[in-house]
């Protein structure tokens, strides 16, 4: 894939559409990531993710990382010197954030928040969470200065002049996904360091999705992102096949047992439509046309995405 500077590492994010909450093809919102998600009063939100789910890394992605983010980020004052985003806050009042168990998280405002839930289905999502276990050894409050330099150097190749602050900004690319050792959950993972005019991408082997015939997605091992001159993207590559999804697999329709019957009005909204994985024992998918993500997958729509019988213990806890 053709980009025109290193920022666009973020179509990675974009395409990918990992997400807490998606569209579906009604355009009604719809558990992606999250096991289910309540809404009460249009002000108390809570968040179920799926038991077993994990990150690229193999570290798992639990209540901890939505935990570290609220707490150590969103409202340090030296990473966030204005407080938790804008969208976070009702009448300039932040919710109140309770950590249920591993998989539940609770955030509840004295008044309706109509911007949360949709916030998340976002090209460019409110992020709730970060990867805790990997962000804490560049945080002050978790390591000393020495150690978060030294950890900088190794990821960044600079200790930034061991600023902390600027270094766990640098390392905390979750977005533009431009810093290899960040843990992601998304189907690829990054793993060239910027300055760069070729970015390789990964499959991530804990990727959570899987097609109709139990095969893990994605199906290709390597995405490549080559850096090249703006005028020359539209002349050889036109638009994205990523983006708009020409090489989905064929019949790619959600089989009628398991259609969604759109809820507009729904105070609860819960799925079993997607597969927590393992690396172990993935069934590789013969069509070598298919670039794993298709369209439904890609774009948060419910197309053929199946539990994986193997894992129901871990699915469903």
């Amino acid at each position: 894939m053709l980009i025109v500077n290193e920022r666009d590492t973020r179509l990675m994010t974009i395409y990918s559409n990992a997400r807490l909450i998606v569209y579906d093809w009604h355009f009604n919102l719809y558990p992606d990531i999250l096991k289910s998600y309540e809404v009460e009063e249009g002000r108390v939100f809570t968040l179920k993710l799926r038991a077993g789910h994990k990150w690229s890394d193999g570290h798992p992605f639990t209540t901890e990382d939505f935990h570290y983010f609220w707490k150590d980020i969103a409202n340090n004052k030296e990473l966030s010197p204005s407080g938790p985003s804008v969208e976070l806050l009702v009448d300039g009042q932040p919710p109140k954030v309770e950590i249920l168990d591993e998989v539940t998280i609770r955030y509840t405002w004295d008044k309706p928040n109509p911007y949360f839930i949709e916030s998340q289905a976002r090209a460019a999502p409110l992020w709730l969470y970060r990867p805790a276990h990997y962000l804490k050894k560049f945080h002050i409050k978790y390591a000393p200065r020495a150690e978060i330099a030294e950890a900088a150097r190794s990821t960044l190749g600079s200790d930034l002049g061991g600023n902390w602050v600027q270094i766990h900004r640098s390392v905390d690319a979750m977005y533009y996904d431009s810093n290899p050792g960040l843990p992601t959950l998304n189907p690829w993972v990054q793993t060239t360091r910027p300055p760069a005019q070729r970015f390789v991408y990964t499959r991530n082997p804990y990727y959570y999705r899987i097609d109709r015939e139990g095969h893990q997605l994605p199906y290709f091992d390597h995405v490549i992102f080559s850096v090249v001159g703006a005028n020359l993207v539209p002349t050889k590559a036109g638009p994205s096949p990523l983006a708009q999804g020409r090489f989905a697999a064929p019949k790619a329709r959600l089989p009628a047992a398991g259609r969604l019957t759109p809820q507009p009005q729904r105070r609860q909204t819960t799925t079993d439509q997607r597969a927590l994985a393992t690396p172990a024992g993935i069934n590789r998918n013969p069509r070598p046309a298919s670039i794993g993500i298709r369209w439904p997958t890609s774009f948060g729509m419910p197309g053929r995405l199946h539990r994986n019988p193997q894992l129901t213990g871990a699915w469903n806890p």
